[in-house]
Formats: structure tokens, C-alpha cells, sequence
């Protein structure tokens, strides 16, 4: 290892504590850096139609206005549309109202038929809860949260829908547990039978709050989204017809504008990293102004010190973002697996470019002020004032 190779470490090293606030603040930051890119594709989702081979009718003034059941037959017999899948958000929550549940009401044999990823361990599970209208089946993911298990009862209370009886607690029997086949498949919720709901509900009775479509050519999909909503026009329930994707980013930006919320997150984390570490450098310099000024009086230019001080800052921050970076890429996909909204959710290598960039930008502005700092020390001046 060179003379110049073990300084740079030795004077990196110097104050352990210091560079080690200093790394582990650029770790932190570049882990919600990675985290915000990811959460950003997610609300930026390509709002397109063409190409997709489901679709999603839901009511054109808002998604939590109701459509009527009678649509369902006649979106069924367009041309070209494979199944219809009726389905209504139940809106529970289990034993706490911190715990809320993505439950959906629907038809089992239609669900499958469009959710063709959806998979049981076995046929017997299946038929099971295609059999008995009062089970529900459980996704995976939500099944080991709270340790249910095929066969135990489960209560659940909803905001949205009463019982003929009264009240609003609801109570299922586990008839099967779900995985996906899907890459980014999600299993955190849970499926309820739609008639027996609708036979006990005691309002919004005959009603759905959206249709899956499922498509024979998803380049028809386009074409068929628009005859959906000609077939509606002007009457008292109109449609909405879009991609599964679009459907999901809608129901987002009904809480608010996440993908500006984002955007100014990433800044803030960003403005942050370069004051906190930017500091840290200049009280790292200020330390060591006699150590410098010695160099320069061995023959060191004023451009060698600067540059010193460009690498350390420069490795402070490719250390702790490869760090950050490793770690939201294991951290995204269990957030993905645990969320029914962010479950597309995922690391996407291009990120890796966005993540150069502000590598080399941070460490860039973090340095300026301290390479400054390190230029403009006077060899004699400064060892005098030492002394």
C-alpha cells in the first residue's frame, strides 16, 4: 500500500466516531433514497390503457360510489371480454381498529377466472371455500400475521356495512389459505363470499364497488375500455374503464398528490445529508489545518489538498450509499409483500443510475466548503498560528 494510500485511511479513520455518524447518516439516507425512487415509480405508474389484459370499471364520479350488480351481465357479453369478476370493499378491521384488514367481497369461481395467479396448496382447499359461501379464504401473508389457520373462526368488524341483525360484526370460518403465482403477487388479504354478504348486509344491498375484466387480446383493451363506458353514458351510474395499474394509482391520489409528497421527500433527504456531512467535513479540516499546512510546506499543492478532500468525502458517501442501497434493496420487497396498495412495490436496477448521480452530486456539494477550506490554508500563517 502506497505512502499516499495510507494517509488517506489514517486521516479518514482519525476521529472513528465522528466518521462513523458521518457514514452511517449517508447509509440512512440513501436507504430512503432508494425507498422514495421505488415509491415514486409506484405513484407514477404509466396511466395508459393499451397492452393490458384486465381492466377495472368502477364508477366515473368517485371509487367509493357503488355501480349497480345489473352491469355486471352486460359488461360480460361485450366482445372479447373472457370474465367479470364483481367485487366490493368490505372495510374491516380485527381486533384493534389499528389492524385494518384489504378485505374483498366477491364471487369466487368469477375471482379466479380472472385472477388466474391466485393458487391453494391443495384442490380440497379450493373446493372448500368455493363450497361454503360463510368461509373466506386467506392470503398467505395475512395467515401467518395473526396465526390463522384452515378452520378457525375469525371476527371481523366493518365500517362500511351493518348486519340484518344489527351491528357490524361479522364472523368467518377459515376455509383456505392463497399464495400467488405472480412475481409481485400479494397475499395480505383476505376474500369473502358475495353472496352471503349481500344477503346480510343490511344496505347497499344489489350493489358492487367495482368490476375486474378480464380480456381475451389485451391489445383490444383500449377499444373495449372506451365501448364500457359508451355502454353507460348518460345514465345515473356512469363508468370509469381502466388498467389494474391506473385503478391503483387512482385510489392512492384519492388521499392526496403522493408522487409530489415524494418528490420533496427525496429533496429534504438529500438537503439534509449535505448539511449534516458537509459539517462534519469542515469540523474535520478545522481540526487539521496544522497537519495540512505541513504537507504544503513538504512540497503538497494547494489542488493535492483540495483533492484530498474531495476523496474523503467522496468515499464517505460511496460507502454509506452502497450500504444504504443494499439494504432497501432486501427492505422494498418485504414492504411490497405487506402492503396491499404498495404491492408492485420493488428494487428496480435502472434506480442504480438515479443513485450514481446523486452519489456523485452529494459528494460534489458536500466537499466544496471543505476543499475551499483546505486550498486557502497558509503554509506559514497557519503553522505560526499552530505553534
Amino acid at each position: 500500500m502506497s505512502v499516499n494510500v495510507r494517509l488517506f485511511f489514517a486521516s479518514f479513520m482519525r476521529w472513528k466516531l465522528l466518521t462513523a455518524v458521518s457514514i452511517l447518516t449517508v447509509v440512512v439516507a440513501f436507504f430512503l433514497f432508494g425507498l422514495l425512487l421505488a415509491l415514486n415509480r409506484v405513484f407514477n405508474a404509466g396511466v395508459k390503457v393499451e397492452k393490458a389484459d384486465r381492466l377495472v370499471v368502477a364508477n366515473a364520479i368517485t371509487l367509493m360510489q357503488p355501480l349497480p350488480l345489473a352491469y355486471e351481465a352486460r359488461i360480460a357479453s361485450q366482445e372479447g371480454v373472457v370474465a367479470v369478476s364483481r367485487n366490493v370493499f368490505f372495510g374491516g378491521f380485527y381486533q384493534d381498529p389499528t389492524q385494518g384488514l384489504m378485505a374483498i367481497v366477491t364471487e369466487p369461481r368469477a375471482f379466479l377466472d380472472v385472477l388466474h395467479e391466485i393458487v391453494f396448496s391443495s384442490a380440497a382447499d379450493r373446493e372448500r371455500w368455493l363450497d361454503d359461501p360463510s368461509t373466506i379464504a386467506v392470503g398467505r401473508t395475512l395467515a401467518e400475521k395473526y396465526g390463522w389457520q384452515v378452520g378457525d373462526l375469525v371476527p371481523l368488524y366493518s365500517f362500511l356495512y351493518t348486519r340484518q341483525r344489527g351491528g357490524a360484526n361479522w364472523t368467518f370460518r377459515v376455509g383456505a389459505i392463497y399464495d400467488t403465482a405472480a412475481e409481485a403477487g400479494n397475499t395480505n388479504s383476505l376474500l369473502i363470499h358475495y353472496a352471503y354478504f349481500d344477503a346480510e348486509r343490511a344496505n347497499a344491498k344489489h350493489t358492487v364497488g367495482w368490476y375486474n375484466v378480464k380480456l381475451k387480446d389485451s391489445r383490444q383493451a383500449d377499444s373495449i375500455s372506451q365501448q364500457i363506458d359508451a355502454m353507460f353514458t348518460n345514465s345515473p351510474y356512469e363508468t370509469r374503464t381502466a388498467s389494474e395499474a391506473v385503478f391503483a394509482q387512482e385510489l392512492i391520489k384519492q388521499v392526496g398528490d403522493f408522487s409530489l409528497i415524494v418528490k420533496l421527500a427525496i429533496l429534504a433527504v438529500l438537503f439534509t445529508l449535505i448539511l449534516v456531512v458537509a459539517n462534519s467535513l469542515i469540523h474535520a479540516i478545522n481540526e487539521r489545518v496544522r497537519e495540512i499546512a505541513t504537507m504544503k510546506a513538504l512540497g503538497a499543492s494547494d489542488a493535492s489538498m483540495a483533492a484530498w478532500v474531495l476523496a474523503e468525502g467522496a468515499a464517505m458517501i460511496a460507502a454509506g450509499a452502497a450500504i444504504g442501497t443494499l439494504i432497501s434493496y432486501f427492505v422494498i420487497p418485504k414492504i411490497a409483500a405487506y402492503s396491499v396498495t404498495l404491492s408492485s412495490l420493488h428494487f428496480d436496477l435502472n434506480d442504480l443510475g438515479w443513485i450514481a448521480i446523486a452519489v456523485a452530486a452529494v459528494a460534489v456539494l458536500i466537499s466544496l466548503a471543505p476543499a475551499r477550506q483546505a486550498w486557502r490554508v497558509d503554509t506559514a500563517f497557519d503553522l505560526g498560528r499552530a505553534a
